[in-house]
């Protein structure tokens, strides 16, 4: 039983450092997203000018 139960804490360590990888991942994909709006909508207005 203690066996099984290690191998099990060993898992959920291995997904929660998986998700935290995924979790950072998707934060830099909009945060680069943003940015390239923000970009987008900044040549827009300088053209506009």
């Amino acid at each position: 039983m203690d066996n099984n139960n290690s191998k099990t804490k060993e898992y959920s360590q291995e997904t929660s450092e998986e998700s935290l990888g995924d979790y950072l991942l998707k934060k830099e994909f909009k945060r680069n997203k943003a940015l390239e709006k923000l970009l987008k909508e900044e040549s827009k207005s300088k053209k506009s000018d």
